[in-house]
């Protein structure tokens, strides 16, 4: 089995206005049928109020408030477990933190449909930094980095025939 990120993509190339962003928080929830499926740096299921609560506590003037993007897979993805790929995504968001000397505060949900369309993951990551409310400034640099660590830690898991299995 091959797999392999088809294409990464965030809406906006800029940071988006705190209430288009909560508007697509509330959007990419009403696609799945699960009653709490989103994730985030800690836990496999949290809930939107959560991240909009911080997204409220933090500074935003104009557009400074957060950056969304959406991950596609090919359809090997869709058949593995789905915490496995949250792990995934959470170690490779960790390493995007480690890359830009600052934590980040983001919120994921998968969806995994069953028609032609490909599996992928909606990730909205706030424009500030909880701790120090420093800007977080991403650019096409650090969603490239974090594109090759998905590929990478998808492809050996594959490779090793763990099939998704979690990381040791």
């Amino acid at each position: 089995m091959h797999i392999k990120i088809e294409h990464l993509l965030f809406k906006r190339s800029h940071v988006i206005p705190l209430t288009q962003l909560k508007g697509h928080i509330t959007y990419i929830g009403k696609k799945t049928l699960r009653t709490n499926p989103y994730f985030d740096h800690e836990l496999n299921q949290t809930t939107k109020s959560r991240f909009i609560k911080l997204l409220n506590s933090l500074p935003s003037k104009g557009n400074d408030c957060g950056y969304r993007m959406i991950i596609h897979f090919n359809k090997e993805v869709s058949g593995h477990d789905e915490d496995v790929l949250k792990e995934y995504i959470r170690m490779s968001m960790g390493e995007l933190q480690e890359l830009m000397g600052q934590n980040l505060d983001w919120l994921g949900i998968n969806h995994f449909s069953h028609d032609d369309r490909l599996p992928h993951t909606h990730l909205i990551i706030s424009g500030y930094n909880r701790e120090s409310k420093g800007k977080v400034n991403l650019n096409s640099y650090h969603f490239l980095q974090l594109e090759k660590s998905l590929i990478s830690y998808l492809s050996k898991a594959v490779k090793n025939g763990y099939s998704l299995t979690k990381p040791s």
